[in-house]
């Protein structure tokens, strides 16, 4: 009986880990999706249809901090957790606040950028930066959704910004609340892959150039996930989009 019941709490908690990696996961794929799209800005791709698309896509990575800060936070707070789930959950926290950190840094840079190139009445000439071609399957594709619905209004420039703005303060306010609620300190958190790992890795150059010619597009962004920094590949080819990349 003794050995069903410690056998119950083991599953337990390995569900808990399972649901707060898979969570925490779907905020790095979306933040890193955002971070792509902020690279687009004020070049001549840019357009209200890939501002809508930034806008959709930190709505979701807000939306999906909250739920991680929600559940890691109730679960570190819990006094009955083991030593070894408290150490993994310590580690899903510090890659939690690196990922936030990542979001605010790329909202203040969308901020800054969409001022300076606002798409109503340009001030400034887009930069044509050689790269072409629709965002909108990347976005779809980090949310999990079939295609992106586009809502935008005639004066996004001034009603997103100042969205943008109210958001910014408020992924602010978040971050300092998860520090005074949580305490773990970074460097007191072990690693569980070793220094550089991702250095070794055996994507090469040539695959992510595209070594197979039925990936016309593809977008390969570095990012942290819950078992480490790798890579994740959206693809802009249809064909490709609801079944995962075969790269990396």
């Amino acid at each position: 009986m003794l050995e069903h019941l410690e056998r119950m709490v083991l599953l337990a908690g390995e569900r808990r880990q399972h649901e707060c990696k898979t969570m925490l996961d779907a905020l790095n794929r979306v933040t890193a999706c955002y971070r792509h799209l902020v690279i687009t800005l004020g070049s001549t791709s840019d357009s209200q249809n890939l501002r809508e698309e930034l806008r959709k896509t930190r709505k979701k990575a807000q939306e999906l901090a909250a739920a991680n800060r929600t559940k890691l936070t109730a679960l570190l707070k819990d006094k009955s957790i083991s030593k070894e789930d408290r150490s993994e959950y310590e580690r899903l926290w510090v890659l939690f606040t690196s990922s936030m950190e990542l979001l605010d840094v790329d909202m203040k840079r969308s901020l800054e950028i969409g001022q300076d190139f606002p798409l109503q009445v340009p001030t400034r000439h887009l930069i044509q930066t050689g790269m072409s071609g629709s965002t909108t399957t990347v976005a779809a594709r980090a949310m999990s959704v079939q295609n992106m619905k586009y809502e935008a209004d005639s004066n996004i420039d001034t009603a997103d910004l100042k969205e943008l703005e109210a958001e910014i303060a408020q992924v602010v306010q978040m971050m300092e609340e998860m520090e005074m609620k949580v305490q773990v300190a970074p460097w007191a958190v072990e690693a569980k892959q070793e220094a550089g790992a991702e250095l070794k890795s055996t994507v090469s150059v040539v695959r992510l150039q595209g070594d197979n010619p039925k990936h016309t597009s593809c977008c390969c962004c570095f990012g942290s996930f819950s078992g480490g920094w790798e890579w994740w590949c959206a693809c802009r080819d249809s064909s490709v989009l609801g079944r995962g990349c075969d790269r990396g």
